[in-house]
């Protein structure tokens, strides 16, 4: 039976079998974040992200949940107006990131309800978290659908990136029709661009 394996680059073989599930690749890149050192590889990958958003004066970030990349300290390095999402319904809003913040249903830290939210449409640029992705930009999310749905209602013209460490950058993972990639990938080790920039 074929196994996910991982190493310590990018560039380490990684086998997944026709019979893994998305179900199964959550609970391995659970398992796999438990061993990262996420605060090191977030500033790490912090000059590559900056490099990536230059020019960008509209961004949604994310509060990140225990093994995420953390992408709040852009706050303190770009000059741009900062947005987080917010749960409401079945759809994800964009809140100016305003503190206090609240928990939300997931767990994530969230803006409050009381802000206006922002259209997709004045967005320059969306940071998007994930278990993984692969090197198209398809990700592996928590299978709720919130950002594959706000990433369908976004112009053209904005910048998605997939923030995520380089051991959970897969060469292909698997996909429905519904998914969403995004245009590049950032990981400790540098910049990817995706097929679909």
């Amino acid at each position: 039976q074929e196994t996910l394996r991982s190493g310590p680059s990018r560039r380490t073989a990684i086998v997944i079998s026709v019979a893994k599930t998305k179900h199964e690749l959550r609970l391995w890149a659970k398992r796999l974040r438990q061993e990262l050192d996420i605060a090191g590889l977030s500033r790490q990958a912090l000059p590559y992200l900056i490099r990536v958003l230059e020019g960008k004066r509209r961004i949604l970030i994310y509060h990140p949940l225990p093994g995420e990349l953390d992408p709040t300290p852009l706050r303190r390095t770009l000059a741009a107006a900062f947005f987080l999402p917010r749960i409401k319904g079945n759809e994800i809003v964009a809140l100016p990131y305003r503190e206090p913040l609240e928990r939300g249903p997931f767990g994530v830290l969230e803006p409050s309800a009381r802000q206006t939210p922002v259209s997709p449409q004045d967005l320059e640029a969306v940071i998007v978290p994930a278990l993984a992705y692969d090197r198209t930009g398809h990700r592996l999310g928590h299978g709720k659908g919130f950002y594959d749905r706000f990433l369908m209602r976004l112009p053209e013209g904005v910048l998605t990136v997939g923030l995520v460490p380089s051991r959970l950058l897969l060469p292909e993972l698997p996909r429905d029709p519904w998914d969403v990639p995004v245009k590049v990938l950032v990981t400790e080790e540098g910049i990817v661009e995706t097929e679909a920039l």
